[in-house]
């Protein structure tokens, strides 16, 4: 079976940071993963469709993890880590 394709996905660290993405995003109903909860999002005004992974944990190695699960559970476009994600590169 292929695996599920996204537009974008983000590596976001803190609640903070995901209530400011749940400003500009159109988030739909989050969905367990393993240790994650997963949130599928709408660009608005555009047909970009993405999947958030939100830590509640900061810290560079957790966003190293989470970005590896990520990018092995689904086919991502684009990937994008803020804030202290941001420094797993």
């Amino acid at each position: 079976m292929p695996r599920r394709s996204y537009d974008l996905g983000l590596i976001i660290p803190s609640r903070e940071e995901f209530d400011s993405a749940r400003r500009v995003l159109e988030f739909e109903d989050a969905f367990r993963q393993g240790d994650h909860f997963l949130h599928p999002f709408a660009v608005p005004g555009s047909t970009l469709r993405g999947i958030a992974l939100v830590l509640f944990d900061a810290g560079v190695a957790n966003a190293a993890v989470a970005t590896t699960n990520l990018l092995a559970l689904f086919d991502i476009h684009q990937l994008a880590l803020t804030g202290t994600a941001g420094g797993a590169r």
